[in-house]
């Protein structure tokens, strides 16, 4: 509860900023001006990071319990079948009913994001976030273990994944977001 409250929080902060910076934003007439919208921008450019970031988090973590919910929905029956009978065959469904609604909740949180930020860097967020919580669900609460034969192999592929977050995450300065302001709408 309290990552999810300090990501939602993050989230409602910076999309206020950006809220703030929509209804302030004016024509520049001069120099002045020039700075105040400039520094206006750079505000809100930050808060977009900021929302990217903490939505793609948010999504990630849902979409991740999403897969341990199932995962751990299947297991439960699967092992106390054999002690219980047929009370604990209840138990993989109601894993995958949790999975249903995590998966729910977290296309919501990235939806959420990619209003705000750049869609590729949201959804870069959430799939890194997912492998995550993946990961350490198998490892700590699952006792999954790593594969002694490839770890090398299975280190370096995570190593991988987080450089090509940081190649997809860097803004590139002549890229340029279309806004709302930009979109036409044409009806045939």
């Amino acid at each position: 509860g309290g990552v999810f409250a300090l990501l939602e929080l993050q989230i409602r902060r910076a999309c206020s900023a950006l809220a703030r910076d929509r209804d302030h934003r004016n024509v520049a007439a001069g120099a002045e001006e020039l700075a105040e919208a400039s520094a206006a921008a750079a505000t809100a450019a930050a808060a977009a990071r900021r929302v990217e970031l903490a939505a793609g988090a948010q999504a990630g973590l849902l979409f991740g319990l999403s897969s341990a919910a199932a995962r751990t929905g299947l297991l439960l029956s699967q092992l106390l079948v054999a002690e219980y009978g047929a009370p604990a065959r209840g138990l993989a469904p109601l894993g995958i009913a949790a999975s249903v609604g995590f998966s729910a909740s977290g296309i919501f949180a990235q939806n959420r994001g990619m209003k705000e930020g750049r869609a590729i860097v949201v959804c870069t967020y959430a799939a890194m976030v997912t492998i995550a919580t993946g990961v350490l669900t198998g490892l700590l609460a699952l006792n999954e273990q790593v594969p002694r034969r490839h770890r090398l192999g299975w280190l370096l592929s995570l190593a991988l994944i987080l450089a090509g977050v940081g190649l997809l995450v860097k803004k590139d300065p002549s890229s340029k977001k279309l806004g709302k302001d930009h979109v036409s709408y044409h009806i045939v």
